[in-house]
């Protein structure tokens, strides 16, 4: 099968860019007859209120780089196109293009970009669902992208145009929803539910399980507010004997360093660190803690997680509900209740074989659902069925 895969990568490398490149490679190593048409979010417009006009025009219909993918799909004449990332270089007008020179398009929702301008159906720091209904206006009135009313303008032009033209229903043969949570939400905010399958992340390596012989529960993150930070470490004021590791960077780095050195032992702030360091410190962890307070997408930190056998305590909201089996690959609790995190953690940490008993099943999850035979079977099925529609159509 001939599949061009389509993504503008953003300023700071993020989820969507590492899940585009591990499907990349998936395919690639399957057999696949994989092409790539990418584009980068270096070079959106900054400066003066021209640029910044011509940029939010781009993000509506987008006329240099959707005539760069024209020449693409028509010199390559691919079965299928996957998008992962058409912001804002891109624009929707990208689907009609390939629907007009007859290529059927498959196109993953990493967020929730297409009825919400912040893309995260979050503001100010909690879960916010004020655009569904078709309510897109509200981006402005709260500045969601960006924290500016003229951003979020080009934004909620985009939703209105697309979602008005029939680009989303129409143009787009098969949308990935990485949840039935998230699908669910897509739903509801305009997007066809006979074009939504449900398909989660993956990994392209098993790193194998790991021991789980450290004496420390893991966070593994963005230091940043929708990620319960504050709701954790007021958890570990009344774990005195259980250490805490915290590996990741953000806006509350400095808070959580001053929090830590409160705590003293109990709590360890790494920052930033690499992938393989990543992968050690959740080979050795006891638990890892997820105590969002917003919708997460598909975390990879989770399948990475589960590929290492290590057992997940997570907020009980949104995907994360669903991503973690409450008694099986680890244990939730309501989202912002520090008493309750706290009570959970110690629960797990004394009881060393229901520990043992969920560490088998969290590596279970990801031999059953997160490996990259799984995903390369599912990617097809989906390309599959969306050509054969389309030859029938």
């Amino acid at each position: 099968m001939r599949i061009l895969l389509v993504h503008c990568r953003y300023r700071q490398r993020g989820g969507e860019d590492s899940v585009f490149e591990t499907e990349v490679s998936q395919l690639s190593e399957a057999g696949q007859d994989v092409s790539l048409c990418e584009f980068s979010n270096d070079d959106i417009a900054a400066g003066s209120a021209i640029e910044k006009l011509r940029t939010g025009i781009q993000t509506v219909w987008a006329t240099e780089s959707v005539k760069q993918l024209r020449e693409r799909v028509r010199s390559e004449r691919p079965d299928v196109v996957h998008f992962h990332n058409t912001f804002p270089v891109l624009s929707p007008r990208a689907y009609r293009v390939c629907r007009e020179e007859g290529v059927p398009v498959v196109q993953t929702l990493h967020n929730f970009r297409t009825f919400c301008a912040g893309a995260m159906l979050m503001r100010d720091g909690k879960v916010c669902e004020a655009c569904f209904g078709g309510h897109f206006y509200q981006g402005v009135r709260y500045a969601c992208y960006r924290q500016s009313r003229l951003a979020s303008a080009a934004v909620v032009a985009m939703q209105y145009v697309h979602h008005g033209m029939g680009t989303f229903t129409e143009c787009v043969d098969a949308y990935i929803a990485l949840t039935d949570f998230a699908k669910v939400k897509c739903v509801a905010g305009g997007l066809p539910e006979s074009h939504i399958v449900v398909k989660p992340n993956s990994l392209t390596t098993d790193p194998g399980m790991g021991a789980g012989a450290g004496d420390y529960v893991l966070f593994v993150g963005r230091l940043s507010e929708e990620k319960g930070i504050r709701t954790l470490l007021e958890a570990w004021k009344v774990l005195t004997d259980i250490p805490l590791v915290m590996a990741g960077d953000g806006p509350l780095l400095d808070y959580v360093k001053a929090r830590a050195q409160e705590l003293g032992h109990r709590v360890t702030v790494l920052g930033r660190v690499s992938e393989a360091e990543v992968a050690n410190l959740m080979g050795s962890a006891r638990l890892l803690v997820m105590p969002s307070e917003w919708y997460e997408g598909f975390p990879m930190t989770a399948v990475e997680a589960y590929a290492r056998g290590l057992p997940i305590i997570a907020s009980r909201i949104g995907s994360l509900a669903e991503i973690v089996h409450d008694g099986v690959s680890g244990a939730l609790f309501p989202a912002g209740d520090c008493a309750a995190l706290a009570a959970t953690v110690n629960e797990l940490i004394s009881d060393q074989e229901r520990l043992g008993t969920f560490r088998r099943g969290a590596r279970q999850q990801f031999v059953d659902h997160y490996s990259a035979a799984n995903n390369v079977a599912a990617l097809l099925s989906i390309y599959s069925a969306v050509v054969e529609r389309r030859a029938v159509a």
